[in-house]
């Protein structure tokens, strides 16, 4: 049975100050330039995604938590213990500086990692994001078109939960940064071969744009 453990990390800075040592927690990582969004339900909309935080929200397949701890601990920029709960999702400390390029390095060198299913990103408002990608084709396109085409963009199909909605994910060796979520959805819903494309989200508010 699939079993999957989503972990929210935190990304720690220490100060040093002389021979005094104090931990301050940066809630957001400076402007990275880009402003993500995606397209929401029903009208055509655009619902902006704030600032990045210093979390990442990372996803197991069948691992459990000895299993997770071995895998994360060799990750020096990581603070694993070994009493947590990663399907309590208690947060794990990155004791290190993280601007925006770093931020991603470390998704990328997470999302290499054999035994994670996907690290992927989290902004301000603790909104959150699996790899995963839902939508519903437009009428005139059958559930082997909008398949076939998705594979092409690299995504993977999970399940078909109604008549006509499927929830895809972005197929491991696609996933880089987490980001293509963004990118892919978005795209599909451009083409016009669906009613809606949106990465599935949890907590928080998105920003809709007016």
């Amino acid at each position: 049975m699939k079993r999957t453990f989503l972990i929210f990390t935190f990304l720690i800075i220490i100060f040093s100050c002389g021979k005094e040592e104090t931990i301050k927690y940066k809630y957001e990582l400076d402007d990275c330039g880009t402003e993500y969004f995606y397209y929401g339900y029903g009208e055509v909309q655009k619902f902006y995604l704030g600032n990045l935080v210093p979390l990442i929200t990372i996803t197991f397949d069948d691992v459990d938590d000895e299993k997770a701890y071995e895998v994360l601990s060799k990750y020096e920029f990581l603070h694993v213990s070994i009493r947590q709960s990663f399907e309590d999702n208690i947060p794990t400390p990155i004791y290190q500086d993280c601007n925006c390029e770093e931020y991603k390095n470390i998704l990328i060198t997470l999302n290499n990692e054999l035994e994670i299913e996907s690290a992927t990103p989290v902004f301000e408002g603790g909104i959150r994001f699996q790899n995963r990608i839902s939508l519903v084709p437009v009428a005139g396109i059958d559930s082997s078109t909008i398949v076939s085409y998705c594979s092409d963009l690299g995504l993977e199909l999970i399940e078909k939960v109604r008549m006509n909605a499927f929830i895809f994910k972005v197929r491991e060796s696609d996933l880089i940064t987490g980001f293509e979520i963004f990118d892919i959805a978005n795209a599909i819903y451009e083409s016009g071969k669906v009613e809606y494309s949106t990465p599935i989200f949890s907590g928080g508010l998105v920003l809709q744009d007016q």
